[in-house]
């Protein structure tokens, strides 16, 4: 482009309304030496902002490696599930993202409904993440569909999970009770069964006396 017939090439110079500086630097930095090495900065925010912006860039210069590489540090925005900070990040640059690549675009979506159902796990703890799930579905679009999608599977394998743990505690408990009845019905048999002993054993004694009782001259 800058060495041919363009204007770019006559003016040795590239003019990108539309992209940011410093985040361009980032993408040229990966383009010759084929890195990433993340921003220098302390600020979330910021950093939010230029990585939403960076993968959106590398999606406009059909970049894969590079969106593949910013797939880790988009992930770990929200750093863990218990700081509301860094959850409201990444749901900021899931909106940025989302606004800007096709709905064609897999990589980051895939990563965003990944992310979404790891965190929902943590909605009893922290009521902030259900929150922002709302504001995305009630965003509507594609961001809406996939927002919903990831909770509703999260939930979805909860239940499956708990209905699993129930029927195994149901067979433990079904074992038990049929080991505990097998017992008492072995005791109640056994039972039984010294009951008889002792009947007929009192039967032949009692009989015995009787006939001795009656052919006993001393008696008669």
């Amino acid at each position: 482009m800058c060495n041919g017939s363009f204007r770019e090439g006559l003016k040795h110079h590239i003019e990108l309304p539309d992209d940011d500086i410093h985040v361009f630097g980032y993408m040229l930095e990966y383009l010759y030496r084929g890195v990433f090495r993340g921003f220098e900065t302390p600020n979330q925010d910021l950093k939010t902002v230029m990585l939403a912006d960076l993968y959106i860039m590398a999606e406009k210069y059909q970049l894969q490696g590079l969106k593949t590489l910013l797939v880790t540090p988009l992930e770990a925005l929200f750093d863990c599930p218990g700081k509301a900070e860094g959850i409201v990040c990444f749901f900021d640059a899931a909106r940025k993202i989302y606004e800007n690549i096709p709905d064609s675009e897999a990589l980051f979506p895939d990563c965003f409904k990944k992310t979404v159902m790891y965190i929902v796990r943590f909605r009893d703890e922290q009521p902030y993440i259900e929150e922002q799930i709302k504001l995305c579905i009630s965003d509507g679009g594609k961001l809406a569909r996939d927002a919903f999608d990831a909770y509703s599977m999260q939930i979805h394998n909860e239940h499956k999970i708990h209905d699993s743990g129930v029927k195994r505690k149901s067979a433990a408990l079904g074992v038990q009770l049929y080991t505990l009845s097998r017992d008492l019905m072995a005791k109640k048999d056994a039972l039984e069964l010294k009951v008889c002993v002792l009947s007929a054993t009192n039967s032949s004694i009692t009989g015995y006396h009787g006939i001795h009782h009656g052919d006993c001259k001393m008696c008669c």
